[in-house]
């Protein structure tokens, strides 16, 4: 769906500048302003034109340098490497799984959360595993990858052995819901 703005052919345009006119002419009926006030403060007028053109200036460089050299600079951004190896044990298998959370963003990655999915092939329905990671000793304040870091997350999964080959999917969600996604397909052997 178009904004409204380009929506209409010309009358919420037309429509605007109207009203942008008639604002204008308000302050000229009222008396508030006159061409002898304004030819009497030329210089006060001059200067503090002379200063919003400058803020103006300064205001648009900085929002084009945010949108179109930085990108989404108020963003985190993830690269989510996963690894996987097997555990060979009498009666089961369990794979190790290593996440590596790296933030190559502007902003600090808050309080993520982390979910482990297991899809077997030929295409299986999906298990959760979420609860498979292990948790720090330190989980007593908050989760954070701060810019630039690197934050190494494990589990351990215990896969049945009628699975020969399936995919882990790593999703990994911070604290404004922005997701990450990341998959590995491995054999049970």
């Amino acid at each position: 769906m178009k904004p409204l703005w380009r929506a209409s052919s010309f009358t919420i345009q037309a429509l605007f500048l109207f009203a942008l006119l008639l604002l204008l002419y308000s302050p000229f009926k009222a008396g508030i302003i006159s061409f002898q006030k304004i030819s009497a403060n030329k210089d006060l007028i001059d200067a503090i034109s002379s200063i919003l053109g400058i803020l103006g200036i300064f205001i648009g460089g900085t929002l084009a340098y945010i949108r179109f050299f930085k990108g989404r600079i108020l963003s985190p951004k993830v690269d989510l490497e996963i690894q996987s190896g097997v555990l060979l044990q009498k009666r089961s298998k369990s794979h190790w799984i290593e996440i590596s959370i790296t933030n190559r963003g502007n902003v600090t990655l808050w309080n993520y959360q982390i979910f482990i999915y297991l899809r077997p092939h030929p295409l299986g329905n999906r298990i959760e595993y979420s609860d498979c990671v292990i948790p720090s000793s330190h989980e007593h304040g908050e989760k954070l990858v701060d810019v630039g870091e690197t934050a190494f997350e494990h589990a351990v999964i215990e896969v049945q052995e009628v699975y020969s080959v399936f995919t882990f999917e790593v999703i990994v969600v911070d604290s404004s819901n922005t997701i990450w996604r990341r998959c590995l397909t491995v054999s049970n052997s």
